[in-house]
Order: C-alpha cells, then sequence, then structure tokens
C-alpha cells in the first residue's frame, strides 16, 4: 500500500504540474479575414514602397555609374588629347632636329667652299708672287747686264797700255769679281766675257 500511496501521490503530483504547462500557453483569439486582408495590404504596401525605394537606390547607382563612365570617357579624351599634342611635339622636334641638320651641312658646305676658294687664292697668290720675283730679278738683272756688257766693250776697246793697276778699271773688274763670287748670274756673266 505503501507503494501504491505514493504512485498515487506521484501520479497527482505529476498530472497537476503538467496541466500547470498547458495552462501558461494562451489560445490566439481569432483573427478575422478582414484583418488578414488588412495587414497584407499594409505588407503589400511596404513591399511596393520598399520595391520604390530600391529602385530610386538602383537607378541612383545607375547614374553613379554612368557619371563613373562619363569621367572615363573624359580621361580617356584628355588621354588622347595629350598622346596627340605628345605625337605633335615630337613630330615637331624631329623637323626642327631635320632641318638643324640641313642647316648645318649647308654650313658645312658652305665653309668648304669658302676654304677651297681661299686656298685657291692663295695659290694664284703664291703663284703671282713667284712670278712677280722672277720678273722683278730679270728686270732688275738687265740694266746691269746691260752695263757690263758696256764696260767690258769699253775695256776691251782699250789697248793693253793704258790699262795699269793704278787705274779704276782694274779695280772695277776685281770689285765684280768678288761679287760674282756670291751672284751666280754675275759670276756667269764675268765668265762669258773674261
Amino acid at each position: 500500500m505503501k507503494k501504491t500511496n505514493l504512485t498515487f501521490v506521484l501520479l497527482i503530483l505529476g498530472i497537476s504540474v503538467l496541466s500547470y504547462h498547458a495552462r501558461a500557453i494562451e489560445v490566439a483569439p481569432r483573427i478575422s479575414d478582414r484583418e488578414i486582408i488588412e495587414s497584407l495590404a499594409e505588407i503589400k504596401a511596404e513591399i511596393k514602397a520598399e520595391a520604390k525605394l530600391s529602385h530610386q537606390r538602383f537607378e541612383a547607382i545607375d547614374q553613379r555609374f554612368k557619371a563613373v563612365e562619363q569621367r572615363f570617357e573624359a580621361i580617356d579624351q584628355r588621354f588622347d588629347r595629350f598622346e596627340q599634342s605628345v605625337d605633335q611635339r615630337f613630330d615637331r622636334f624631329e623637323q626642327s632636329v631635320d632641318r638643324r641638320f640641313t642647316e648645318i651641312n649647308q654650313r658645312i658646305h658652305m665653309l668648304t667652299q669658302t676654304t677651297l676658294t681661299l686656298f685657291g687664292s692663295l695659290m694664284a697668290l703664291i703663284v703671282a708672287l713667284f712670278g712677280y720675283i722672277i720678273w722683278d730679278r730679270r728686270t732688275a738683272m738687265r740694266p746691269l747686264e746691260r752695263r757690263m756688257v758696256e764696260v767690258e766693250q769699253k775695256v776691251a776697246a782699250i789697248s793693253e797700255p793704258a790699262r795699269d793697276e793704278n787705274s779704276a778699271l782694274p779695280r772695277l773688274l776685281d770689285s765684280l769679281r768678288n761679287m760674282a763670287e756670291d751672284d751666280d748670274r754675275l759670276a756667269e756673266l764675268v765668265r762669258q766675257y773674261s
């Protein structure tokens, strides 16, 4: 009996504990169809508002992408203009360098021509100077040769007795012989007429 009483007490105690938990859950009141439709309409309106807001955000993002794309296009155009300006600068630089080389070549050609002209003129002057020297020697020697011939003819015309050692003629002949030692042409003339 003790065992059954204990079982019975435990059973009552277990039922009371279980029934206590069953009372803790509240039963929800009944929702009407109208309330459900209104709730759905509110949810639908919120979804539409969120969709509209997200659509606006996507449009704003699209506009930002378009703005970024326009910026990239502007940057591309700037790079293209910069590349064209650099190409033009290089072309102008190449033309300038080519023009300078052409000018330098012309100057070198002119300097070469001037040098050749000056060298030719110098050679002509040297030849003219030698010609003048030869002409001057001949013209300076002709009167001397004539005088020598005249003197020799006069000496030859004078008789032997008239030639004495105190006269000027032997001294003149000795002087001419001494001068002939230094001057080849005079030596040749003295040899011819001695």
